[in-house]
C-alpha cells in the first residue's frame, strides 16, 4: 500500500488540486480506495511529525498547498484527511443499510467528508435522454 499512497500523494502536489473525492458503496474496491487515501494522509502526517527539519518544512508546505490553508498545520492525520478528501455514498434501490453503514463508518475512521445522495432521479433522467434519442444514419439498424 506504501507504492499507491505515495503516488496518490504525488499526483495531489503537483496537480494543483485540492484533494480527491471518491463515491464510497461500502464494497470491497471503494473502500480499498479509500483506505488507500487514509495510509496516504497518515504517511504525509508521519513525515510531517517525525522526518528531518527540512522534511517536515517541504511537507509542511505542500500540505499548506495542497489545502490552500497558508497557515494550517494538521493536528492529526484524520484532520488533515477531512481537509482533503470527500466520500459519497450513492444510493440506489439496490443499495442495503449494511453496505450504507460500513461506507459511513470507514470514511468517519478516515476522518472524511462523508455524503450521501439518491441516485435514482438521475439514473431515470439518464435513461430518459438514451430513451429519446433518435439515430441517424446507415449503420445502425
Amino acid at each position: 500500500a506504501y507504492g499507491p499512497s505515495a503516488w496518490l500523494w504525488d499526483y495531489l502536489r503537483r496537480s494543483g488540486q485540492r484533494g480527491y473525492f471518491l463515491p464510497l458503496s461500502g464494497g470491497a474496491d471503494s473502500s480499498s480506495t479509500a483506505a488507500l487515501v487514509g495510509i496516504m494522509c497518515q504517511r504525509v502526517f508521519k513525515e510531517l511529525t517525525e522526518g528531518t527539519e527540512r522534511s517536515k518544512a517541504a511537507t509542511l508546505a505542500d500540505i499548506r498547498k495542497v489545502t490552500k490553508r497558508p497557515f494550517y498545520t494538521p493536528p492529526s492525520w484524520q484532520d488533515f484527511c477531512g481537509k482533503i478528501f470527500v466520500t459519497c455514498y450513492m444510493a440506489s434501490e439496490h443499495s442495503g443499510s449494511e453496505t450504507r453503514s460500513r461506507a459511513e463508518n470507514l470514511a468517519k475512521q478516515l476522518g472524511a467528508n462523508h455524503t450521501s445522495i439518491a441516485i435514482r432521479p438521475i439514473t431515470d433522467a439518464i435513461v430518459k435522454v438514451f430513451q429519446q434519442c433518435h439515430l441517424e444514419g446507415t449503420k445502425i439498424e
